[in-house]
């Protein structure tokens, strides 16, 4: 459901985000949404959360591993 509603969100954005394209999308009955999320809105932070926790993680990697090998860069030269 997550899936779909960032499909949607994406190729939508905020304004046209309607919760009968997410259900269509994930190939389910509008109302299955809402026994989720109380709302468009609620499933929107959500995805955006969910999104941004993400980035986050996929950044926090790249850095530890750039801060990895300038450490590491030293002792591969004699």
């Amino acid at each position: 459901m997550l899936d779909a509603a960032a499909h949607i969100l994406s190729r939508e954005g905020c304004a046209r985000f309607r919760l009968v394209d997410v259900a269509a999308y994930a190939q389910l009955r509008p109302p299955t949404i809402y026994y989720h999320y109380a709302s468009r809105d609620d499933l929107i932070e959500e995805v955006m959360g969910s999104g941004i926790a993400d980035m986050r993680a996929r950044v926090i990697a790249v850095l530890d591993d750039a801060a990895r090998r300038v450490t590491q860069a030293p002792n591969a030269h004699p």
